[in-house]
């Protein structure tokens, strides 16, 4: 079986996956749901590998996006922001930019104890200054939650 035809079974078992796990959630059956939507984010991430590795970065960073989703309906937030940066790093998109964007900061929100919010910052020479979008190139990007 070649390449295509293996990634073609992957997404067809992914979207199975899901439809699944909305199911699931639908009968109020939470903990099935999120096993589902666990074991469809893995085949999301293996499937964004596949597309990284063959230069298809449009469709990797989709994948990425979806496997990201999977794990936010799973209660996995923190998973969930990762791969959505991956996401980002992916793609000049605006628009898909723009919604990984939003999905990453309801994920920080979800992940963020009552009474405290997120901020996004750039460590520079040791200090933390606040988010800049065109910086992301220049620093690395970290989570600072403040109480």
């Amino acid at each position: 079986m070649d390449n295509q035809n293996q990634t073609s079974e992957l997404l067809q078992r992914k979207s199975l996956l899901i439809i699944q796990a909305q199911f699931q959630q639908a009968l109020g059956q939470h903990g099935e749901a999120s096993r589902l939507y666990l074991e469809a984010a893995m085949l999301e991430e293996k499937i964004a590998a596949r597309f990284r590795q063959q230069d298809n970065f449009d469709d990797a960073a989709i994948s990425f996006f979806s496997a990201a989703s999977c794990y936010k309906n799973a209660g996995e937030f923190a998973k969930a922001i990762t791969l959505a940066e991956e996401a980002m790093t992916l793609t000049s998109t605006g628009e898909f930019v723009k919604e990984m964007q939003q999905f990453r900061n309801d994920c920080e929100k979800a992940l963020a104890p009552a009474g405290q919010r997120t901020l996004r910052g750039i460590v520079r020479n040791g200090a933390v200054h606040p988010f800049e979008p065109n910086a992301l190139t220049e620093g690395q990007l970290v989570t600072i939650t403040a109480a």
